[in-house]
């Protein structure tokens, strides 16, 4: 999970240096990126799904790219962190399948 407080950052850096966001756009992103940093200082052992946080900044990604007056500077880091959410979702949902053992093969001897 250590991509995530990484993608939260990166959005929040992206809010922060960009004028044309909405306000409200960029409480959400400070408060999702204030709350995730608190629960991985915390030191607790379970934290939030990965799937769950994801979503949640998939969402508000979302809502950045809607916004046409982004320069297309942040939009290009902005496009970025979605493919990377993307990514990360879609190698989460391979990793939740059973193993099918007629797909493994023998490694070449090095």
């Amino acid at each position: 999970m250590n991509l995530i407080p990484l993608l939260i950052n990166l959005i929040a850096t992206a809010v922060a240096t960009e004028p044309a966001i909405p306000a409200s756009i960029a409480k959400i992103v400070t408060d999702l990126a204030a709350s995730v940093s608190a629960i991985f200082a915390s030191g607790v052992t379970q934290k939030p799904d990965a799937v769950t946080v994801l979503a949640a900044l998939s969402g508000v990604v979302a809502a950045l790219k809607a916004n046409t007056t982004i320069s297309p500077a942040t939009l290009n880091l902005i496009n970025s962190i979605d493919k990377a959410i993307g990514e990360a979702l879609q190698a989460d949902a391979s990793a939740q399948k059973l193993i099918d053992p007629t797909a493994l093969k023998q490694e070449a001897a090095v």
